[in-house]
């Protein structure tokens, strides 16, 4: 799993997964296990990414001619989270549901 982070560190863009060492676990596990209200787009935003992002790692989602989609997805979405106040929590929301739709295929 650690080598999934150290990877997602540095996918796509420099943020906005930055762990610090010593920390990485703590850190994921924080995003993940945050509790958020349908109001806040971007933690909402946020936990899908790093699930994407674990199952990207893990070859899981999108697959076949479908990889760079998914990759562009992903670029995308941490686009989104990197500069959050310029988007709505409408926009935030719905690549939310986009990504959270690819964590779900059932691979």
């Amino acid at each position: 799993m650690l080598s999934y982070l150290n990877v997602i560190e540095t996918c796509l863009l420099p943020i906005p997964f930055q762990f610090s060492d010593g920390d990485e676990f703590e850190h994921a596990l924080r995003i993940m296990a945050k509790r958020t209200s349908v109001g806040v787009g971007v933690e909402l935003l946020e936990k899908q990414l790093l699930g994407t992002e674990f199952n990207h790692m893990a070859g899981i989602g999108l697959s076949g001619d479908y990889t760079a989609l998914q990759h562009l997805i992903l670029a995308w979405a941490e686009f989104l989270v990197s500069n959050e106040t310029t988007y709505s929590r409408e926009a935030l929301l719905e690549a939310k549901d986009i990504l959270d739709s690819i964590n779900n295929l059932g691979h």
